[in-house]
């Protein structure tokens, strides 16, 4: 049989996050100003959560955003009508056909691009954002070769090959004031006199610098959509952005081990005991999560959460604080540092101690 391991997504917790999003840049922006329209980042299926399940929620957005030409084809043929955006653009001149076929917007960030655009020559006009490297140093033209990149899209606009032409950058410190700041200020300067939608804020610089995320045209929050924090040094919690948790695990705690003072658990012993402790394991990740626990063992009711990577998504848990089990004293704040949003969930009891010593 499967490891006991369930998750359940929320597409609800997903749309009350866009609207959490709606409501920050509503309450920094100016008097009887225009809000910003929102790309929903749903990249890597959607963070893991997956794309189908989550496009309800998803289209409380203006847009979808992501990654990968496939995902924006499920996205047209779930039934969303609705602006979709390639973050990286296209790879290759086969992928203009399904851009056009299906009405996608694509990042263009590379004068390879722009050359492919002239040499197949899209039947109907496509839309695209130019994107500056404003420090990333990812993706984009760099801001002395931004302007040339800006002029050969507007020949090619005049040949009919483009659409709207926007611009857009990416926040390599999203969190910090001073990094936005500094990097708008290298936009501004590089898009002067340019008109076209602006796209600058992540879910770090939506939260960090509202009053200037307010003053653009979309934003492009992803990972607080799904009940994460932005701010690496969890210095403000999901909790307290008023984020909710998109994805809850269920399990069973399969094993109890007594690790007494001074003693390690798991690689490298990351984790040492300061007192006798019961240790819980559950099985997930690799090869399986562990939990302090207190005895004696009763039902327990923990929080499961997770956090998007590039390999995947990597598991943390914490005791939860909802009754009827309130959070005990020895409890320790999660190794994700309260970088999640997490819902409750029930853990049923381990196996019997006569089980676990067979």
């Amino acid at each position: 049989m499967p490891r006991p391991l369930h998750a359940t997504v929320f597409p609800s917790a997903l749309a009350h996050n866009v609207a959490t999003v709606r409501r920050c840049l509503a309450q920094a922006a100016e008097p009887g100003a225009s809000l910003p329209r929102v790309w929903a980042v749903i990249k890597a299926n959607a963070y893991g959560h997956g794309i189908e399940r989550m496009l309800p929620g998803a289209s409380s957005a203006d847009g979808l955003a992501m990654l990968d030409l496939e995902e924006a084809v499920r996205c047209r043929e779930a039934g969303w009508a609705g602006p979709v955006m390639l973050l990286e653009g296209f790879f290759e001149p086969a992928d203009l056909a399904v851009l056009e076929r299906y009405r996608l917007c694509a990042v263009v960030h590379d004068a390879s691009q722009l050359d492919m655009i002239r040499s197949i020559r899209p039947r109907q006009p496509l839309d695209i954002y130019l994107k500056l490297n404003t420090g990333m140093n990812r993706l984009g033209f760099a801001p002395g070769r931004y302007r040339a990149a800006y002029d050969e899209a507007l020949a090619l606009r005049a040949q009919g090959l483009l659409g709207s032409i926007g611009h857009a950058t990416h926040f390599a410190s999203g969190d910090s004031p001073e990094h936005v700041t500094h990097v708008a200020g290298i936009f501004d300067r590089a898009t002067l006199d340019m008109p076209g939608a602006r796209s600058l804020c992540n879910s770090a610089a939506i939260f960090g610098s509202p009053a200037f995320a307010a003053r653009t045209d979309w934003v492009r929050p992803g990972i607080c959509l799904y009940g994460a924090t932005p701010f690496d040094d969890g210095a403000v919690s999901a909790q307290a952005l008023g984020l909710r948790p998109a994805m809850a695990l269920r399990s069973t705690l399969i094993a109890e081990q007594h690790v007494q003072a001074g003693g390690g658990v798991g690689y490298g012993a990351r984790f040492v005991a300061d007192r006798r402790r019961a240790w819980g394991s559950w099985p997930a990740a690799m090869p399986m999560a562990t939990l302090a626990m207190r005895p004696p063992a009763h039902p327990w009711s923990f929080m499961a959460c997770a956090r998007a990577s590039s390999a995947g998504c990597r598991w943390t848990c914490w005791p939860s604080i909802s009754n009827p089990y309130p959070r005990p004293r020895w409890a320790r704040p999660s190794p994700c540092g309260g970088r999640m949003a997490c819902r409750s969930t029930r853990w049923l009891r381990p196996p019997a101690r006569s089980a676990m010593n067979s």
